[in-house]
């Protein structure tokens, strides 16, 4: 997909294309990366009542131990409850 849409990018004249967002060090990065994306980083902002930026991160501490309960519970539980907290999530 992306050969193709490179290409036709490169015959309408483009001199850049835009890969879209990417986690750094994700594998969609690693792709992008090579086929000769360049990061750019975008700005985020947040609003946040308690609490700081940081303790949203999948990798924060308190997050890993929640994500590794959640791999415990079974299927069911998963899908019972799982949508009502998907919602909350920015």
């Amino acid at each position: 997909m992306y050969r193709q849409l490179l290409s036709r990018a490169i015959q309408r004249g483009s001199h850049t294309f835009d890969f879209g967002r990417s986690s750094v060090d994700t594998g969609t990065y690693k792709f992008k990366a090579q086929w000769g994306a360049k990061p750019h980083p975008a700005v985020w902002q947040y609003y946040i009542r308690k609490g700081s930026a940081d303790d949203m991160r999948p990798d924060s501490d308190r997050n890993q131990k929640l994500i590794k309960i959640w791999q415990k519970l079974p299927v069911w539980l998963t899908r019972v409850i799982g949508p009502p907290i998907v919602r909350g999530i920015p």
